[in-house]
């Protein structure tokens, strides 16, 4: 038998060929479809993050959520913190300071700011945790946004997050993130 034998590099270029009008046209309906699911996978994610910023005047009081909130100062705290479980004071580590906050809130009925998240952040826009596990169990505690048991029922009240930056770092101001207001967020700057 004398017939061709084409070789399998030969018969992958056919079937390019023969199909390319078909891969042409599906170009434009993957673009498609990716581009209406890849917008709203990209509204999804904006969205999703604290993108709107609400700005105080330093140490004024801010709206949000329905709550007026005001960081009223920084302090840095000097020396080993006082532990909440009555054991041996927590020591700071090496190369760190903690910074204290304090931050005024309003919250009349109807205000909602449960569930927040308190960041601090320093002049090259790094943020710092409060309450970071190097310095959990400190007097102050998690701060959260919402009247706790001991101050069930009250409209104003006074929290104090603790933030633990390194030696070289200066707070500038508070981030509040409440996750069903996002993308707004508060900034607040101390007075």
């Amino acid at each position: 038998m004398s017939g061709r034998r084409s070789s399998p590099a030969a018969a992958g270029a056919g079937w390019w060929r023969r199909n390319r009008y078909g891969l042409l046209a599906l170009i434009p309906a993957l673009m498609l479809a990716v581009g209406t699911d890849g917008y709203d996978f990209y509204r999804t994610r904006h969205d999703g993050q604290p993108t709107q910023p609400l700005t105080s005047a330093p140490g004024g009081w801010l709206g949000f959520r329905g709550a007026r909130i005001r960081l009223t100062q920084f302090a840095r705290m000097a020396g080993p913190l006082p532990s909440s479980f009555g054991g041996q004071p927590i020591t700071v580590p090496a190369g760190a300071q903690v910074w204290r906050a304090t931050v005024e809130f309003q919250v009349p009925a109807g205000a909602d700011v449960r569930g927040c998240e308190m960041d601090a952040w320093d002049g090259a826009d790094r943020l710092f945790s409060a309450d970071p596990a190097e310095i959990a169990g400190a007097i102050e505690g998690v701060p959260d946004c919402a009247p706790d048991s001991k101050r069930a029922g009250a409209t104003a009240f006074t929290i104090h997050p603790l933030y633990l930056l390194p030696t070289s770092a200066t707070p500038r101001g508070v981030r509040i993130v409440v996750p069903v207001a996002l993308p707004q967020y508060a900034r607040l700057l101390p007075g």
